[in-house]
């Protein structure tokens, strides 16, 4: 009888850890995998963010055609998101949206002006 009981408390542990490991442990690692290198990108996206401002302040009427945001981190972790908190994940959404049309923008003003001159 000792057995049995032993048997199925073992059991009942190893399943305790596997529910732990996958319900707390895995959305935790993914969310900080996810955080960590969204933030990476957010930094290089801010980078040339200063960079084109700076260009705009000594050159105002140029915009490059070829502004560039990164989004190979989205790219590389977009199936991990769904663990990052929902205000953050709005966040972000809402600040790769701006990027995006930030990047529309540049292009689109870019050919209006070349077309003008």
């Amino acid at each position: 009888m000792d057995t049995l009981i032993t048997a199925t408390w073992s059991a009942a542990i190893g399943a305790a850890a596997a529910i732990v490991l996958e319900l707390v442990l895995k959305p935790a690692l993914a969310r900080k995998r996810a955080a960590t290198v969204l933030l990476a990108e957010l930094r290089i996206n801010r980078e040339i963010l200063e960079k084109l401002a700076k260009a705009r302040t000594e050159n105002p009427g140029a915009v490059p055609e070829d502004v560039a945001f990164s989004r190979l981190g989205w790219a590389a972790v977009v199936q991990q998101v769904h663990h990052l908190p929902d205000e953050m994940l709005r966040r972000l959404l809402i600040c790769y949206t701006k990027l995006a049309g930030i990047q529309d923008v540049a292009g689109a003003y870019s050919r209006r002006a070349d077309a003008i001159l």
